[in-house]
């Protein structure tokens, strides 16, 4: 009796290479899409980060009668026009620890030793407090989840071994500090004015508290927070826990993610750009000063985000706002009493 066998037909290797391609070619046509998907998701979850500080940031005017400040600081003596007073004289922090206890922080809130602040207080061109700086960094290394965009990275800041040395910061200068991707606006303004004047700003973050009745272009129009990216190990950007633009804040002299000042007279934000302009040292104008090395001096609102930033405004609202947005509507909206008017944005 004969026995039958059965050949199992194989493929081909063209057969093989087509299907391979088929399944190349599906992968590359979703891929995007996931990609796409997965962005939006973190783009959601940004924006509700946001909205919550801006939450926050309501709550403690409700208990306080005023908005907290961008930058908040104790000078030793009177504030004078010279550098090392205005930066250097008393304690200096930021809005970031002020909202702990409104977005379950409360531990962190009475962790915090609000006299120190960031890096110690500090007479005018004494010192600085390097004790009261051992009571804070321990916190201030903790990762600020609430505080972080998933679309950036999660970058530890570590102050530059130079300039900590020349600033007696030694000491702390190997801490892996916490980072954020949220700032407080400064609105139209520069980091080298004169800070007799910059509590003035017409923002909502400046130096000064802002009463809710101060903001009579409408809280739903002005812009208190936007977002930062994080920069390297020695890069000050989102290193909330100081004032300085692109860290704890933001100016809109760059429309969202732009390259460009609003007024033209500086591109890019590398070393050289002109730290002050638009003031003439004439009052009521701001006082200036003649420093071109702070690359960080105009640093705008800016995201990982295709195509834009989250911003929250004074009301609790978050949205999204498109890097195309007008310059001047992008001013427009991050001032509290120019009355302008703005329609849609």
């Amino acid at each position: 009796m004969r026995t039958t066998h059965c050949r199992v037909r194989a493929f081909t290797l063209i057969e093989l290479l087509v299907v391979i391609a088929i399944i190349g070619l599906l992968v590359a046509l979703l891929l995007p899409a996931i990609q796409q998907a997965r962005e939006a998701a973190r783009r959601a979850s940004c924006l509700n980060n946001i909205k919550q500080i801006a939450l926050a940031a309501q709550n403690y005017e409700s208990s306080h009668g005023f908005y907290v400040p961008g930058r908040i600081t104790t000078h030793a003596e009177p504030i004078t026009s010279n550098t090392a007073d205005i930066l250097h004289g008393g304690m200096e922090t930021t809005w970031l620890p002020f909202l702990f206890p409104y977005m379950d922080g409360l531990a962190a809130a009475e962790a915090f030793n609000y006299e120190t602040g960031t890096f110690g207080a500090r007479p005018v061109g004494g010192p600085y407090n390097v004790a009261g700086i051992n009571a804070n960094y321990t916190l201030m290394q903790k990762a600020l989840s609430n505080f972080l965009c998933p679309s950036d990275g999660d970058v530890v800041f570590k102050l530059d071994p130079t300039y900590a040395g020349a600033a007696g910061l030694s000491a702390v200068a190997s801490i892996p500090f916490s980072r954020c991707n949220y700032a407080g606006s400064w609105g139209n303004t520069d980091w080298g004015q004169d800070s007799d004047f910059t509590p003035n700003l017409d923002s909502a973050l400046g130096h000064l508290p802002v009463p809710l009745a101060a903001f009579t272009d409408g809280t739903s129009k002005t812009v208190c927070y936007s977002e930062v990216i994080q920069g390297g190990e020695n890069d000050l950007r989102g290193f909330a826990w100081v004032s300085a633009p692109g860290a704890g804040t933001f100016m809109t002299r760059y429309t969202p993610n732009g390259t460009e000042d609003f007024y033209g007279e500086a591109t890019g934000a590398g070393d050289g750009m002109p730290r002050s302009f638009f003031c003439d040292n004439n009052p009521p104008d701001l006082l200036c000063y003649s420093v071109n090395s702070d690359k960080n001096s105009f640093a705008g609102a800016r995201s990982r985000h295709p195509g834009g930033v989250n911003a929250a405004f004074v009301d609790g609202s978050a949205r999204f706002i498109s890097s195309n947005i007008d310059g001047e509507v992008w001013i427009f909206i991050n001032s509290i009493n120019g009355n302008e008017i703005v329609s849609d944005f």
